[in-house]
């Protein structure tokens, strides 16, 4: 772990109800900052404060300017600005903010190693012990789902862990730098625990269709990425086999790099047919457009006359 990540853990003693921790988060243009740009205090830690809820806020990002974030501060008369040597710490009545002017690296992101991650790790089952909650966003343009869903399949607290960690506000939709702010918050299950289907499994995702139209949106916005990338990477599979290469994308799939090609197409109808389901559940695949997925599912030879990269683009444009 990086001996920064480490001080900092030394010092954090009792975190907040909540734990947020913001990636990329610098500030560029403070006359121009508002609500749907501060990601120091965005507008849905802002509200959570003013429920009474106490915050520990920690961002990383090489940007961080001490001239701006004084600045930034100074609209908060009662902040109380300590320099730790590895970060700068600002207290306020109900928070606490850490800004430590460095890269946060994910693993496997420009071949870093697991430090940061390991931080993370440790960061979480602390909160998770004390009872918090912990929101993670990245403003980089890094998809962090990976990083977490492996945090989450290694932690000793997986129930609380998907309760109440929280890896994108925007739950996928929007992990850039200008994330609006105003749009995406956490959104709460009726016992009041994150709503994080992303950690979900299949069954699990499908029983909440229909719990309101965002998460509905949100949902099938997920499942469209994951079936274009089911097509996609069987079919390459499947067009690779009928040249005799070998396949392109094994690991997760049920046959091996020569499988014969019909065994390839047989499964991807499956897990096809198998997203079509949710889409339909979901009100997104019409009667028509399922008619014309029938005729594709019928007629998919390069022998039979079919050019097999038009087949590629219907299917994934079904919905």
């Amino acid at each position: 772990m990086k001996p920064e990540m480490r001080s900092l853990l030394e010092n954090l003693g009792n975190v907040g109800d909540l734990t947020y921790v913001g990636v990329g988060s610098a500030i560029h243009n403070l006359p121009g900052l508002d609500n749907k740009t501060d990601q120091i205090l965005p507008l849905f830690v802002r509200e959570m404060l003013s429920s009474g809820t106490r915050v520990t806020a920690i961002h990383f990002d090489p940007m961080f300017r001490i001239d701006v974030m004084k600045e930034y501060f100074n609209r908060y008369p009662d902040a109380d600005l300590r320099h730790l040597g590895f970060a700068w710490h600002w207290r306020l009545k109900d928070v606490e903010v850490y800004i430590l002017p460095y890269a946060f690296e994910h693993k496997g992101q420009y071949q870093a190693d697991e430090a940061d991650v390991d931080f993370l790790d440790a960061l979480i089952h602390r909160v998770l012990l004390s009872r918090g909650s912990f929101i993670f966003q990245q403003y980089t343009g890094y998809d962090p789902v990976d990083t977490f869903r492996a945090l989450y399949a290694s932690s000793r607290l997986r129930s609380e862990f998907k309760d109440r960690v929280l890896f994108d506000v925007s739950y996928g939709a929007d992990t850039g730098c200008c994330t609006d702010l105003t749009r995406w918050r956490p959104i709460y299950t009726p016992h009041g625990g994150f709503m994080n289907f992303l950690l979900y499994d299949m069954d699990e995702m499908t029983s909440i269709i229909g719990y309101n139209k965002q998460t509905d949106k949100l949902i099938f916005d997920y499942f469209k990425k994951e079936f274009v990338k089911t097509v996609n990477d069987n079919h390459v599979n499947y067009r690779r086999r009928c040249k005799e290469d070998s396949c392109l994308f094994t690991v997760g799939m049920p046959y091996g790099e020569m499988a014969d090609p019909e065994v390839i197409m047989r499964h991807l109808k499956t897990e096809i047919y198998r997203y079509v389901e949710i889409f339909k559940r979901l009100g997104m695949l019409s009667p028509e457009k399922e008619v014309e997925l029938a005729g594709l599912m019928l007629r998919y030879k390069a022998a039979d006359g079919v050019n097999v990269y038009d087949w590629y683009s219907a299917v994934t444009k079904i919905v």
